[in-house]
């Protein structure tokens, strides 16, 4: 499979708002775009689809799209646009649907990390981008693969154990979910296990080594970039913000956001603008 072929064009934040809609159009590169939140449509090859949070699209090359914003609700994306060179991954691409659904929790952690690198250019930052692309598309192919097969199962219920791995899957995505729906309330492991049907400690075993983080880590994670959203889109205070993404205090909003990003949450929200466009 050709991982060198994956190249980012472009990766960027945006706010579409009334009446700037995008109007119709195609190009020679893929587009992917990740809803972040608010209402709208997007037209692909005549199809509307009215966009719904963490939906991802995946726009072929010379494929028609558009976007139409909703009035009172502002659409927000991260995109990505990028070249897929002759191989297997540009083959599984063409295949997929052009609407996918973000089962996988870990799909939105890795476009966010794309976008922090893009913006610092740290040291090899384009060669990490690629490499990140590159999972990121080999994961989305592969939930598409998982989604196959499940629909072609007719049996749902399964007995639960450490030796059945696509139930431990099931699993953990129901526990992604209840966290990407709930992250503004309290989420003790204690509620996570009760979800699960999976003991504590057996559960972080699972999950961290499906994720790579803790599912606490997990959760003040999805609470950080929550919070950064809200610092670029909205024009509540920081206090507010702290209490509408789940943080029980300020101080530790503050000391976990500055820990995670180098700077205050008041020094990012004036550090980067609404709509955000970087050349790779």
């Amino acid at each position: 499979m050709g991982f060198d072929s994956v190249n980012i064009i472009l990766v960027s934040r945006c706010k579409y708002c009334q009446p700037n809609s995008i109007p119709q159009h195609h190009h020679d590169f893929y587009h992917l775009i990740y809803i972040v939140g608010g209402e709208g449509i997007i037209n692909v090859n005549g199809n509307e689809n009215k966009v719904l949070e963490n939906h991802i699209y995946i726009i072929k090359p010379g494929l028609e799209h558009g976007i139409i914003p909703n009035s009172s609700n502002p659409l927000r994306t991260v995109e990505v646009k990028f070249t897929v060179g002759h191989g297997e991954i540009a083959d599984r691409l063409n295949i997929l649907p052009s609407k996918i659904d973000n089962g996988d929790g870990k799909i939105r952690i890795i476009l966010e990390n794309l976008m922090d690198e893009a913006i610092n250019k740290d040291i090899l930052y384009k060669e990490i981008i690629n490499a990140g692309l590159t999972e990121l598309l080999l994961r989305i192919i592969r939930s598409c693969n998982l989604d196959n097969v499940q629909k072609a199962s007719n049996c749902k219920d399964y007995f639960i154990n450490e030796n059945s791995y696509g139930n431990e899957n099931e699993i953990l995505s129901e526990v992604v979910s209840y966290i990407n729906n709930n992250y503004n309330k309290k989420i003790t492991l204690i509620d996570l296990s009760k979800i699960s049907t999976l003991n504590q400690a057996y559960l972080c075993r699972i999950f961290s080594k499906k994720y790579e983080i803790s599912p606490i880590q997990y959760i003040n994670h999805i609470r950080l970039q929550k919070a950064k959203e809200l610092l670029v889109y909205s024009d509540e205070n920081i206090t507010e913000i702290s209490e509408h993404v789940g943080f029980q205090s300020i101080h530790y909003f503050s000391r976990y956001f500055t820990s995670k990003e180098k700077v205050t949450p008041l020094e990012y929200r004036h550090s980067i603008k609404e709509n955000v466009y970087i050349a790779i």
